[in-house]
């Protein structure tokens, strides 16, 4: 017989017999197992509590594939993984081994970290790993959020006669990100620097408006491959292929312009998006292989971009992964630097709102984006205010520490807001394949911000906004479009 149950803090009700609990009671929950695992984990060595923090990710990531499969939990390991490697992989490396020091951060001439600031970094550290796990664990629950209703108009851009609008698309950003990269590769050439470009500015090489025509190769492939998901004909099915080749080069051949981050993760959106929606699962060898060549990448790139060829000489492959992983984690231990700059406080709030007003500045401030002191004083960045107040004339020569949405919560909002924002974009990336259910259109809205999602443990928390407008932007232009060719052949 079916009957409800009262759960503290929220309500149950009964959905198709069986119980559901409504959003208020699962935030209730979550709220109780931070509590009561950040208590636990209170009474522990930091050491130990990073350690026990890092198998409570494994353990609910492993809980989360097993019941739902790698297909719908795909975003939520991939967020996994990046957090990972900017981020959680740092301290477990170095405890492993006296040849890390934590006590310094490795970049320009060495940033000293002071132990009351290193604990800092470990408290954020935990409180990252904590919200992450709860998120998963609670998303185990059934609740009244996951019982969504199908739109079938929402679709309507990804119907047959819609294919034409999303490969010309896709073929326009092909031809301006061919013209951006060759760019960047006469620059190169001609012996320009990578980090000149941050005191020049990127219009000293690029074309104004090229970047965004660029940026259509990624949302037209996104488009081409809900528009041939399993119900599409199988002779349309076959051109993925064709597609997922030319935006794979593409997309390497990108990696010209001597920027990584956004071209791995829009690789990685893409290849989980091309598995979610196929009719043939992409195997764990792929995914594998598809890894350690991106891996081998960044470490090309990177030595390039420094002027470097010997990223892989005089070294066992085992201490090149070790080092990597190490390396890029700084980007979790800046917290520590930007809490001894910077501290806790409201002001501090400008770090996480500002980023959202770069499009419209560079619009009416041609400096933005180019690091002077003006830009390192009073930016609102706090990749520009960290590095500027840390080294100003490392700074002024194009160097750069970046940052990390967890040093921007926590220097507005403290450990609360470091908790909140990690299980917010861990919200996300868990509910976003689950809008498949509602529309085909708002899963490509949720693809489309994947890659930017993935990228915050080194960017700026609202770093998805801005994609997530030009993926509702593109939708409606896609219906006009159709519209339009419809008039033409008429």
């Amino acid at each position: 017989m079916e009957s409800s149950v009262a759960i503290p803090g929220g309500q149950s009700n009964l959905v198709r017999g069986k119980s559901v609990f409504t959003g208020g009671a699962a935030v209730f929950l979550w709220l109780l197992l931070v509590s009561t695992i950040g208590v636990a984990l209170y009474f522990m060595q930091q050491r130990d509590a990073i350690i026990a923090g890092a198998l409570l990710v494994c353990i609910s990531l492993a809980v989360q594939i097993r019941r739902n499969g790698f297909e719908v939990s795909g975003p939520a390991a991939l967020f996994a993984l990046t957090m990972a490697v900017f981020v959680w992989a740092r301290p477990l490396i170095a405890f492993t081994s006296s040849n890390f020091n934590l006590r310094l951060v490795e970049v320009f001439s060495g940033i000293p970290v002071a132990p009351e600031d290193e604990a800092v970094y470990f408290s954020v550290l935990i409180a990252s790993m904590l919200a992450y796990g709860a998120t998963v664990l609670c998303n185990q629950l059934p609740t009244n959020l996951s019982e969504t209703t199908r739109h079938p108009e929402g679709d309507r851009p990804f119907d047959p006669p819609f294919l034409q609008v999303w490969r010309l698309l896709f073929w326009t950003g092909a031809a301006a990100s061919l013209i951006q990269s060759a760019l960047y590769v006469r620059y190169f050439l001609n012996g320009g620097s990578y980090y000149a470009l941050y005191v020049l500015g990127k219009d000293a090489v690029d074309i104004a408006g090229l970047s965004l025509i660029a940026s259509f190769l990624f949302y037209g492939y996104l488009g081409l491959l809900l528009a041939t998901d399993r119900n599409a004909h199988p002779a349309l099915t076959r051109r993925r292929r064709l597609w997922t080749t030319a935006f794979v080069l593409l997309s390497l051949f990108g990696l010209t312009r001597g920027s990584r981050g956004e071209v791995f993760t829009q690789l990685l959106a893409g290849l989980w998006l091309l598995s979610f929606t196929g009719r043939k699962r992409i195997g764990m060898r792929v995914w594998f292989f598809s890894g350690v060549a991106m891996f081998g990448l960044a470490q090309m790139v990177g030595g390039m971009r420094s002027g470097g060829d010997d990223a892989f000489t005089g070294s066992s492959v085992s201490k090149v992964l070790e080092w990597f992983g190490y390396t890029q984690g700084i980007s979790g231990e800046l917290v520590a630097v930007a809490s001894e700059k910077f501290g806790v406080a409201p002001a501090n709030l400008r770090f996480i709102f500002a980023p959202l007003l770069g499009p419209f500045r560079r619009i009416f401030d041609p400096e933005f984006g180019v690091q002077n002191a003006h830009q390192g004083m009073s930016s609102g960045l706090l990749s520009n205010e960290l590095a500027y107040r840390v080294a100003p004339e490392y700074y002024l020569a194009g160097h750069g520490a970046g940052t990390s949405y967890l040093a921007e919560t926590y220097c507005a909002l403290g450990l609360l807001g470091v908790l909140a924002a990690t299980a917010l974009l861990t919200w996300m990336v868990l509910q976003g394949p689950k809008l498949s259910i509602r529309s085909r259109s708002a899963l490509f809205f949720f693809a489309a911000t994947l890659p930017y999602i993935l990228f915050t443990p080194r960017e700026s928390l609202v770093l998805p906004v801005v994609p997530a407008l030009k993926a509702v932007f593109l939708l409606a232009a896609c219906k006009w479009c159709q519209k339009f060719l419809g008039l033409l052949r008429s």
